[in-house]
């Protein structure tokens, strides 16, 4: 349960819920840019774009990557719903190295300009988590 120091946060998939829990802080990747958000928050509706959402409990700090969605902010709770959402400690290096270079094909081979934005969005989800997976990686002091 929240408390005067944090806000109660889920984050959910269609696929299910991904992250449910008291939060102190989280960043957003709102569609307008990151939005912080600290207990008591004002109310707030926005669309999410592919990005890193991070959410901090008691000084850890937990990092995923979420693809469009929405953001709701109410009463110090926080509710993400979004397409697709990777923990960064579970993102498989290998399979977003394939992502990466099928998208690239599929940009080089389509003429069909909804394919090709839509294999763009692919590669900078692709090369998103590719990031994020560094990341943790240095953070670990790993190569």
């Amino acid at each position: 349960m929240a408390t005067g120091k944090n806000f109660f946060m889920e984050i959910v998939t269609p696929e299910g819920k991904v992250f449910s829990g008291d939060a102190e802080f989280a960043v957003v990747p709102a569609l307008e840019g990151e939005v912080g958000i600290l207990p008591g928050h004002a109310a707030l509706l926005s669309e999410i774009n592919i990005g890193e959402l991070r959410v901090t409990q008691t000084g850890s700090v937990s990092t995923f990557v979420v693809e469009s969605g929405i953001v709701e902010i109410r009463d110090n709770r926080v509710s993400v719903a979004v397409e697709s959402c990777q923990r960064q400690d579970l993102i498989d290096r290998e399979a977003v190295l394939l992502m990466k270079a099928d998208a690239e094909n599929r940009i080089k081979e389509n003429r069909d300009p909804g394919l090709v934005e839509r294999a763009r969005n692919d590669l900078r989800l692709a090369l998103l988590l590719e990031k994020v997976s560094a990341k943790k990686m240095s953070a670990n002091g790993n190569s």
